[in-house]
């Protein structure tokens, strides 16, 4: 049915927020700190690279989390 497919896809696309929440979590805002400037002084390449990684990965998250509102709107019917 309509409803058991649209929880199938919400479940699978709840696991994938909750991956890139801990690639967050666990990679990226670690290396970020790692790395981060000294005040005054410029960023390296590595934690600008590191800040374009945050940004994706948050824009990714949050277009997951679009798309789950949009399951459970077909599954409200």
């Amino acid at each position: 049915s309509t409803f058991g497919i649209a929880l199938a896809v919400k479940h699978l696309l709840i696991a994938a927020m909750i991956a890139v929440g801990l690639v967050i979590t666990l990679a990226v805002a670690p290396r970020l700190r790692a790395l981060a400037p000294a005040p005054g002084s410029a960023p390296e390449e590595a934690f600008v690279h590191a800040q374009r990684r945050l940004d994706v990965l948050s824009a990714v998250n949050t277009v997951l989390g679009l798309l789950v509102l949009v399951c459970v709107a077909v599954m409200q019917g």
